[in-house]
């Protein structure tokens, strides 16, 4: 099994360089790990910002969990529609290579979400409202550092510039999450009606 672990180091620093010595060797269980980190560390963040106590915790853990499976779903559906749309507009990756570009451009969030939970019990231990805020700003960093680090590795492996990978990024986000809205409100919120006979 290739060796994925060195990505968590260099895909923050070098996304371009990364994408391109790993693009063919990651595997799809370290992508899976990835995108459920991003649930996690968002689940994390937000949980951060309330007043969670050390009771809450069997309730965060299945959040976290939670969180954790959507953000894998999102994630594929997304990578899916980057990949078609990619194609659409001259690019010429795999849905394969953009779900992994996706991936590991993801991996901002992965250190968002350890140092999140580090956040968080540490505000349960203390009850410190500074570091909700901490969290926030931390939180919202690593979100832009995940979105460039994506884009960068996106144009690497479409192989154009910077308007069509943000294009094909926006696009493909902004369209999986209202078909994941769609999804989840239809089959999960919406009460089925059995007629009465």
């Amino acid at each position: 099994m290739p060796d994925t672990s060195s990505a968590l180091l260099s895909a923050p620093f070098q996304p371009r360089l990364t994408i391109r010595e790993k693009a063919s060797s990651t595997s799809t269980r370290f992508c899976l790990a990835l995108f459920a980190m991003v649930g996690a560390a968002t689940v994390l963040f937000e949980i951060g910002r309330s007043s969670a106590t050390s009771e809450d915790v069997p309730a965060i853990l299945l959040l976290v969990m939670c969180a954790g499976v959507i953000s894998i779903v999102g994630f594929y559906v997304q990578s899916v529609l980057a990949g078609a749309i990619g194609r659409l507009i001259g690019g010429s990756a795999s849905n394969t290579s953009v779900r992994r570009a996706l991936a590991l451009g993801a991996i901002p969030m992965v250190w968002a979400a350890f140092i999140g939970a580090i956040l968080l019990v540490l505000h349960m231990l203390t009850g410190a409202v500074v570091l909700s805020q901490i969290a926030s700003a931390v939180f919202a960093i690593t979100f832009l550092w995940m979105l460039v680090t994506t884009v960068a590795m996106l144009m690497e492996v479409q192989g154009y510039g910077l308007v069509r990978a943000l294009a094909t990024l926006a696009t493909a986000g902004i369209v999986s999450g209202l078909l994941l809205t769609v999804l989840f409100r239809g089959f999960v919120l919406q009460p089925f009606k059995i007629p009465a006979s």
